[in-house]
C-alpha cells in the first residue's frame, strides 16, 4: 500500500521503498508513459521519468555490458 497521497486515476501503484512510492502512468493508448516517484503528500513533491527514455537508456547499457 502507498504511504503518500496520489490522486491520479491513470497511475498504477507499484511499490514503496525507502519511504518513496513508485507508480507507472501510461498514456491513453498505452504506448508511452512515466515512472513517478512520490516523496510526500505534497502535489509537487515527486519526480517523473519518461518510460521511453528509461527503456532506451537501459537497452543501451545492456549492449555495452
Amino acid at each position: 500500500m502507498p504511504i503518500h497521497k496520489h490522486d491520479c486515476n491513470h497511475c498504477t501503484f507499484i511499490k514503496t521503498a525507502a519511504e518513496v512510492d513508485y507508480y507507472i502512468c501510461l498514456n491513453s493508448d498505452g504506448t508511452d508513459g512515466s515512472l513517478i516517484k512520490r516523496y510526500s503528500d505534497e502535489p509537487s513533491d515527486n519526480t517523473s521519468y519518461n518510460l521511453h527514455h528509461l527503456l532506451i537508456d537501459y537497452r543501451q547499457q545492456e549492449t555495452i555490458a
